[in-house]
């Protein structure tokens, strides 16, 4: 991994607002992270299936998207392909996202001074500022150890069948066991991304296995 430090003004750094996640109302894929042209972005359309699949709400899926969005437009800004972002980027970004002001905090910039931070005068409770939250700042660290290929490793782990595995069972699947039948489409759902996610890819172990999965899921139930 090339770590070599680039010169870059953070506090200067402009990162236009490429992208945006999507909503659908598809209770299996209630989110969407899209790009600049309205593509799915793949190795995060993954990391949602895993989330799901660890039976975690919507809502838990919309907190870690509104982070890799932030995420994913931040190596574009500093011209650095998403797939390749070092542990230097990762730094830069988190010492951006400390720095910068929130896109809709336009307005609050416009009110005087002793109101943006300040107490609610009914509530008590003091208002938002002008940067993000601390609790975003931390939470917006845990995507950044979600590198493509992080997220094709983490899926290969949680598939307990192997592609031969899961081939020879398709093959007479109605007479099996309910509970294989389940992980057989579980298998299923988890790979639905993999196709996308093998482009993100270098050449390896890990690719090889992706290709795979994605010539055996259309065998399975």
């Amino acid at each position: 991994m090339n770590d070599r430090v680039p010169e870059r003004d953070l506090s200067r750094l402009a990162v236009p607002r490429w992208g945006r996640l999507v909503e659908t109302g598809d209770r299996y894929e209630p989110y969407r992270l899209v790009d600049a042209d309205g593509a799915v972005v793949a190795p995060v359309a993954v990391f949602f299936q895993e989330l799901l699949a660890a039976g975690k709400a919507a809502a838990t899926v919309r907190s870690y998207g509104m982070d890799l969005l932030r995420w994913w437009r931040f190596p574009h800004a500093v011209e650095v392909p998403w797939d390749r972002a070092t542990r230097v980027d990762a730094r830069d970004f988190s010492c951006w996202i400390q720095l910068t002001v929130k896109p809709r905090a336009t307005a609050a910039k416009r009110r005087p001074a002793r109101t943006v931070g300040a107490p609610n005068p009914v509530t008590g409770k003091p208002s938002p500022g002008l940067g993000y939250a601390p609790s975003t700042v931390a939470h917006s660290e845990t995507v950044l150890r979600k590198s493509p290929k992080a997220l094709a490793s983490d899926t290969l782990d949680a598939l307990s069948f192997t592609p031969l595995q899961a081939t020879a069972l398709a093959e007479g699947w109605r007479d099996l066991p309910t509970g294989q039948i389940r992980e057989l489409r579980r298998h299923k759902n988890l790979t639905a991304h993999l196709e996308g996610l093998v482009g993100y890819l270098a050449p390896g172990p890990v690719r090889e296995r992706l290709v795979t999965w994605t010539a055996t899921r259309p065998l399975l139930p």
